[in-house]
């Protein structure tokens, strides 16, 4: 079952990806809002929030580069 993504959910978890690739470990709320241009990271703890209880991304609220890509997924915008 292919798991529906909007276009800023599918962003984000490409924000993850290729920092987590590059850099070694995953960004920060406020490093994934900067790459994608989001002036408050409160709206990307929200989309965080949303990927999670999609099951897509694993979050450690209150610590720093917990967040984990869960499983590879085919979106669907």
């Amino acid at each position: 079952m292919a798991i529906r993504l909007t276009r800023r959910q599918a962003d984000t978890l490409a924000v993850i990806a290729a920092h987590t690739k590059h850099i070694g470990y995953p960004p920060t709320v406020r490093e994934i809002s900067a790459a994608l241009g989001i002036a408050s990271w409160n709206w990307t703890q929200r989309i965080l929030e949303r990927l999670e209880s999609q099951g897509v991304i694993r979050h450690q609220r209150g610590r720093q580069r917990t967040i984990t890509i869960v499983e590879k997924i085919e979106t669907v915008s």
